[in-house]
């Protein structure tokens, strides 16, 4: 038999089996089964704060308007109150979401011209700062459409924001729960840093920028979200706006809390936020208002 030349004895020794292959292999696999849930851990956390500062945007602009309008805080009323007419503020925003192809849900211009949203010019006419970025939620309906997100994801307090004189009769106020109209109403045993004034919310509960919880809506011995339901998009989080113009991210505590998106209306399953687990719920009221 020949002897074997210097090369083929190289290059047997570099060549690998096949069980180093598939040792090599396994390593890989458990490697990237550690590093995969750190990096979408690390995307999430990047979202999160990135929410923050488009609420930080939203609370200077909220800020320098009752600044420009003598301490009168920006109008903030539901769409039910007056419909969508396309020369007419009636809120701070404008726009009306469902998951049909109904054309508000896409139409930025709702959000960046002064006809439709009072906080534009202090906004750059951007968009942006409405918009949450964990929230790319389209129906399977509205994808086949070439849709990727819709406008907005954020909604205010209904205590905070001036309508006087827009709703007939005023029916909506309450007689019992402070309204701040003005940046000086904030002289209660509220104060600015205690008040929320902007939250992200569930994709399934939102339709205007206008959220609504009275807290005093409460099914015997539950609690139970209303019309509208806080965001949970930021592995079960949300981010809100407080009036003082600082920013939170605010883990909730109770499951009931955490919906899934299911792409129907949250009212048809309202029955889901009902919980005897009252800390998200009270959480959320007590940073609304207070008795007069």
């Amino acid at each position: 038999m020949m002897p074997s030349s210097p090369g083929q004895i190289a290059l047997r020794r570099v060549a690998f089996t096949l069980v180093e292959l598939l040792v090599v292999l396994a390593i890989v696999a458990i490697l990237a089964s550690l590093i995969l849930p750190t990096l979408s851990r690390a995307k999430a956390k990047a979202r999160a704060v990135e929410c923050l500062g488009t609420k930080r945007q939203l609370g200077l602009a909220w800020l320098m308007y009752a600044d420009d309008h003598s301490g009168r805080l920006v109008l903030n009323s539901s769409h039910s109150d007056f419909g969508h007419t396309p020369d007419f503020v009636w809120s701070w925003i404008s726009g009306w979401l469902d998951w049909w192809d109904t054309p508000d849900n896409t139409n930025s211009t709702l959000l960046t011209a002064d006809v439709h949203a009072p906080l534009a010019p202090y906004l750059g006419y951007s968009p942006k700062p409405y918009k949450c970025p964990a929230d790319n939620f389209v129906a399977p309906n509205q994808r086949a459409l070439g849709w990727q997100e819709r406008i907005y994801s954020v909604a205010m307090n209904e205590y905070l924001g001036d309508t006087a004189g827009l709703v007939p009769g005023d029916q909506k106020r309450s007689l019992r729960w402070r309204y701040y109209l003005r940046m000086g109403d904030f002289s209660g045993l509220l104060s600015p840093s205690e008040v929320w004034v902007v939250t992200d919310e569930h994709p399934d509960a939102i339709r205007d920028g206008f959220f609504t919880l009275p807290p005093e809506l409460f099914l015997k011995d539950r609690v139970w979200w209303g019309a509208d339901l806080v965001g949970s998009q930021h592995d079960g989080a949300a981010t809100l706006l407080f009036a003082d113009g600082h920013a939170i991210i605010k883990k909730w505590v109770v499951p009931g809390t955490k919906q899934s998106v299911l792409y129907d209306h949250w009212q048809d399953r309202i029955h889901s936020g009902q919980t005897e687990d009252r800390r998200d719920y009270e959480w959320v009221t007590r940073r609304m208002t207070e008795l007069r």
